[in-house]
């Protein structure tokens, strides 16, 4: 079992040995000190994905940096040389500070929102490449209101009609 982990400004990965008990932390010194949703943890064909970002949901830059995906191969207790992919460096936006959705991995696809803190955002889509990320299309979303939280891809397969993608996003208001 694999979970993400924080403390101060430290972030983990945890991987567990359910049948011993045994547990092993490794830090992820790239991105201490950015912000990420530890529900947001993703697992696809051993190797493991969580998203971070610099830019609090309602405003302010939490770290220096940019939003992205950190890419780690597992195995059992193991950990991985990890790899960084910079959000903004894929998409060719030097300015992009953002909140992110979890990566969403299926069929060697991978899909994230990338909420923009001016209130735009993004919706990312990825070719997977020997297990990293590599972007190939770019959708504007253009609801200036848009915060994002979590999302959801269906990804329907219709014999005549190819692949359809839908993208459903949680909108986050801010409480005052």
């Amino acid at each position: 079992m694999y979970y993400f982990s924080a403390m101060s400004s430290s972030r983990f990965f945890v991987a567990v040995d359910l049948a011993t008990g045994e547990s092993i932390s490794y830090q992820l010194s790239a991105v201490n000190g950015f912000l990420a949703d530890d529900g947001w943890l993703t697992y696809y064909d051993g190797w493991l994905y969580q998203t971070f970002y610099t830019g609090a949901l309602f405003g302010g830059v939490q770290a220096a940096g940019h939003a992205g995906v950190l890419c780690v191969p597992v195995d059992g207790l193991s950990f991985g040389e990890p790899v960084f992919v910079d959000f903004a460096k894929e998409a060719n936006m030097p300015t992009l500070v953002a909140a992110t959705s979890k990566l969403v991995i299926q069929n060697d696809r991978a899909y994230a929102n990338v909420s923009v803190l001016s209130g735009s955002g993004y919706f990312l889509v990825f070719d997977m490449v020997d297990h990293i990320p590599v972007l190939s299309d770019i959708i504007d979303i253009v609801d200036d209101d848009i915060k994002v939280d979590d999302m959801i891809v269906n990804t329907e397969d219709d014999a005549n009609l190819g692949v359809e993608v839908k993208d459903y996003v949680a909108k986050v208001e801010e409480e005052v």
